[in-house]
């Protein structure tokens, strides 16, 4: 319960700090894309110039709950959870700790685990987490065998869909259509793929994007905003506001994972720090 408390902290700011950082990614990507259609009609090029309706806007930005939330929130929790049981595993339940000494858990925390969440190569993590105390050889093969396979699964590919399955989710979205539309005409059809091609050229530049070092620099200073937003908030509530110096670790523990609720519920401080980053700034202003 104690490792779990403190997991769900970490892991609650950085979800929440990922799911702010891809949809600016998104909007800057989709608004830009949105701005050239309205710049370019009338002209001569904007005849020709590729054109995404609404429909393709909700279907774009749909994207988002088919990458992070459902590919890369697993393997995050699980190296979150692996870092943490190094951190605070030794904290005994019986000792009384204070404000300071929390803030320097929770820091020592960011520290550790900020750095493995930047670089997206979360497979040692989630090997480690779901690794037995009694480790056979047998285990061990097991859990190289799956860190292989998750470290593939970097930022480019945990954030949104492959393009295989954004064409097959496409196809699918507007297959309706096409039928109600009395067979599917080549004119429709040309019309559909030339969509899927912009969108996938959209969801494209928003990996390459996530592999720069821009990127890196900006999610760092996301995460770092973030945290120490929680940290002050968790000082704060469960020492300040209560008027109390020191609190036994066993009922810091809960009232720690009940704050990490709160946080999840009503978000808002966490994403005002990360667009207040002055590197997430450069980054979607880099990106326009």
């Amino acid at each position: 319960m104690k490792v779990l408390s403190f997991a769900r902290a970490f892991a609650a700011v950085v979800s929440l700090v990922i799911v702010s950082m891809q949809m600016r990614l998104m909007l800057t990507v989709l608004s830009r894309q949105l701005f050239l259609e309205r710049a370019m009609e009338g002209t001569k090029r904007g005849a020709c110039w590729p054109v995404l309706d609404m429909q393709a806007q909700e279907f774009f930005l749909s994207l988002v709950e088919k990458g992070f939330g459902t590919r890369g929130v697993e393997q995050l929790v699980g190296v979150v959870k692996s870092i943490t049981k190094k951190s605070v595993g030794d904290l005994a339940l019986s000792k009384s700790t204070n404000a300071e000494e929390l803030r320097l858990v929770l820091r020592n925390l960011r520290k550790q685990t900020v750095p493995t969440v930047v670089s997206g190569d979360w497979g040692l993590g989630v090997a480690e987490a779901t690794k037995s105390t009694d480790d056979t050889s047998e285990a061990t093969n097991s859990t190289n065998d799956t860190g292989n396979s998750i470290k593939e699964n970097n930022w480019d590919t945990s954030l949104l869909p492959s393009d295989d399955d954004v064409r097959a989710m496409w196809r699918a979205r507007v297959e309706t259509k096409e039928n109600a539309a009395s067979g599917d005409s080549n004119d429709s059809i040309k019309e559909n793929t030339q969509t899927a091609d912009l969108v996938l050229s959209m969801v494209t530049e928003i990996r390459a994007v996530v592999r720069s070092p821009g990127f890196a620099m900006a999610l760092t200073s996301a995460l770092e905003n973030a945290w120490d937003v929680f940290e002050q908030r968790a000082t704060h509530e469960l020492f300040v506001q209560k008027e109390i110096t020191q609190m036994p670790v066993a009922k810091l523990v809960p009232a720690l994972s009940n704050l990490s609720g709160d946080v999840l519920k009503k978000p808002e401080s966490l994403f005002a720090a990360v667009a207040s980053s002055p590197k997430v700034v450069q980054l979607t202003r880099e990106m326009w």
